[in-house]
């Protein structure tokens, strides 16, 4: 559920005029139709740590953004005070957007997570996996989101068979 509304935030947030929000969102809906094919044998009491954790960091990062990060006035404020500590989580920030550090982490937080089936590292993929969507890195960002989802299903799915057969 949570890839169906993170491809219609990407969509709404990228505009119609980005055709790579546009085409990715699809694919997105994709993966989130196999997930949700693949969860319905599955219990989905597991998902709802992981969803609550997505939304709480979601709605954090939307409040800092728009209130600290793309708010004319703080702007100005980080310009005339160099020591601002805003200005700093600006700046640090900005680096690693231009730099897609944010996508990146969150990618290999996935795959760490796809192989290593720890909990901290799906939640450190799905706190980097939320900023790089929110911060600018959609096409890394929402990769990882997918790539954390489908394993929690896949694994999920396997320990309901194996409930099944034994």
């Amino acid at each position: 559920m949570s890839i169906l509304l993170a491809s219609f935030i990407i969509v709404y947030h990228e505009g119609l005029e980005n055709y790579q929000a546009l085409i990715f969102s699809p694919l997105a809906l994709i993966f989130a139709s196999h997930a949700i094919k693949e969860a319905k044998a599955a219990s989905l009491q597991i998902f709802y740590p992981y969803l609550a954790f997505v939304f709480v960091i979601a709605a954090t990062l939307f409040v800092w953004k728009s209130e600290y990060f793309i708010n004319p006035a703080q702007i100005l404020a980080c310009e005339n005070d160099p020591s601002n500590i805003n200005r700093m989580l600006r700046s640090a920030l900005g680096a690693m957007m231009f730099y897609k550090l944010l996508g990146s982490l969150a990618l290999a937080f996935a795959l760490l997570y796809c192989f290593m089936h720890k909990a901290f590292l799906g939640y450190t993929a799905l706190l980097f996996g939320v900023a790089a969507t929110i911060f600018f890195n959609v096409n890394m960002g929402v990769l990882a989101l997918l790539i954390v989802l489908l394993t929690l299903v896949k694994e999920r799915a396997v320990k309901n068979v194996e409930l099944h057969e034994a």
